[in-house]
């Protein structure tokens, strides 16, 4: 996302990353900060407007995973950046690949897990499958967000082991050193 329109000095220069792009507005030493600031105006003013995405779906009723992920990107690329929109691009591409003509309504986790092993089979790193998981998330939040989908985020349940038991939990202590802890730990007091 673009940062506020704020004028600040830049090597020298008044400049002003509004939009996400910097834009300078002369040197310190030859503009006031005044002319400077009438100089950011004016560029707010004529600088194109981000266009609002228009929904013309009831949320969630024929909606595929592909139109989800469509509308998606369309306001990735307005609001975030081309950078951003090509790394979403790239992880919700192969989630389409897999699931693209499922209702977005009938998305469940268990078809998440299923794409997340089929990632892990394809020998990619765990931090790359998140990252898709995270796309996965965001298109379903900002979908909810802007009424174009539920607001049910499907989620990969997390498989965590039992952690081991500690390595004395079974140790028989001698009795010489029980002090009292009883004949389960020392074999008789």
């Amino acid at each position: 996302m673009g940062r506020q329109a704020k004028l600040r000095q830049k090597g020298g220069y008044w400049a002003s990353d509004a939009g996400g792009k910097t834009t300078y507005f002369g040197r310190v030493t030859e503009v006031s900060h005044a002319a400077a600031m009438c100089k950011l105006h004016e560029h707010l003013a004529t600088a194109k407007t981000v266009p609002k995405m228009v929904v013309d779906v009831q949320p969630g009723v024929h909606l595929t995973v592909n139109d989800l992920a469509e509308r998606f990107l369309n306001w990735v690329l307005c609001h975030r950046g081309t950078k951003a929109h090509k790394e979403r691009c790239r992880h919700l591409q192969r989630f389409r690949d897999s699931f693209g003509d499922l209702l977005a309504l009938e998305m469940k986790g268990r078809q998440l897990e299923a794409f997340v092993d089929d990632l892990k089979a394809k020998g990619h790193a765990l931090g790359y499958i998140q990252k898709h998981v995270i796309s996965i998330g965001a298109m379903y939040r900002k979908g909810g967000k802007e009424g174009m989908a539920p607001r049910r985020i499907p989620t990969v349940r997390q498989r965590r082991a039992d952690p081991p038991p500690p390595e004395d939990a079974h140790r028989v202590l001698p009795v010489d050193r029980c002090r009292g802890q009883g004949p389960a730990l020392c074999g008789g007091c």
